[in-house]
Formats: structure tokens, sequence, C-alpha cells
């Protein structure tokens, strides 16, 4: 992961000096240990290891490490309003409202592209408006690097149907 975060469950390995010395630990605020060979972290978040090293003079060193872990992508969802036509079209502009989140480590990009443009930081509900297919993808990435890429295709035919009609032939004295 990228910003101090882990992407999986690992070990932790503890070592004390001088040898010989007495090593303990706990994990999360859990009750201390005797520590004597490396233990498992696997919980999402931050976890809080206090170690600490025991001379035979009774005399100690404690130490902290922070092991943050976030194996799990952030959420996204899409939301689009506007006038539902026919067949998966719509029949006016379409609001496009973006949703992300992550539990664990936070947002680090929330981005969106419309019809291969331009990455853009989302920020509010934008308006996708002309006649066709419309291409949004967005990108959310976590400070993990865990993230989620979604593409959606949006279709709008806005401009009703217009008919004319003419009629060729000879006319009558009449008409």
């Amino acid at each position: 992961g990228a910003n101090a975060w882990f992407v999986t469950s690992g070990a932790m390995t503890l070592s004390g000096n001088p040898a010989g010395t007495t090593l303990s630990y706990s994990l999360n605020g859990g009750a201390s240990q005797p520590y004597t060979a490396p233990f498992a972290i696997t919980a999402q978040g931050v976890n809080s290891v206090i170690a600490t090293d025991t001379a035979a003079d009774g005399s100690q060193y404690i130490q902290s490490f922070d092991i943050d872990i976030d194996t799990v992508a952030p959420t996204l969802s899409t939301a689009f309003s506007g006038t539902h036509g026919n067949n998966g079209f719509y029949s006016s502009a379409v609001t496009a409202t973006l949703t992300a989140g992550d539990g664990t480590s936070g947002l680090a990009i929330f981005f969106y592209s419309l019809d291969s443009g331009p990455m853009t930081t989302y920020t509010a509900p934008f308006t996708i408006t002309g006649d066709g297919a419309h291409t949004l993808t967005t990108i959310v990435i976590d400070y993990a690097s865990n993230s989620v890429i979604e593409n959606d295709t949006i279709n709008i035919d806005a401009t009703p149907p217009t008919l004319s009609g003419s009629f060729g032939g000879a006319q009558g004295i009449n008409g």
C-alpha cells in the first residue's frame, strides 16, 4: 500500500537488545503476553502494538508501533436523474451524483471523466447534456492505494422527432 498502509494482513516480529532479554507485547490494548514468535495482525484499521523489552536487572524499554491495514477497496455509487425515455434513453439532460467512501484509510482520490475528457475532482453533482451515448468513468482510490473504477453509459435523446411531408403529382383545376 501507500502512506504507511498495508493492503494485506501480516505478522509482527520483535527482537530485543541485548540478546537474552525478555520480550512481551500487547496488541490493540489487550493484555500483555510473552513474545515467543511472530504474531499475526489482521484487523482493519490502525493496530497498536506496545512492545516491552525487560533486561535481567528489571530495567525496561517500551516502544509502540502502529500497523495500519486496509485490505478493502473504497465504495462507489452512481445515481443518474433525468426524464426517462424509451429503450434506456433519457429524453432530457441528466444529473450525475457520485458517492464514495472508505471507512479505513480514507479517500485519497475521487475523480471522474466524461466522454474521455480530462480527469476532474468530483465535488458536486453535474449535468450531462447533448444527444448521444456518453461514457462516465469514475475512479476512487483510498490512502492505502486500494481502488475502484466504474464505467457507465448514459444515453440521451432530448431532440423531439420532426415530421414533414410533401406530395408530388399533378393538381386538378380546383386544386
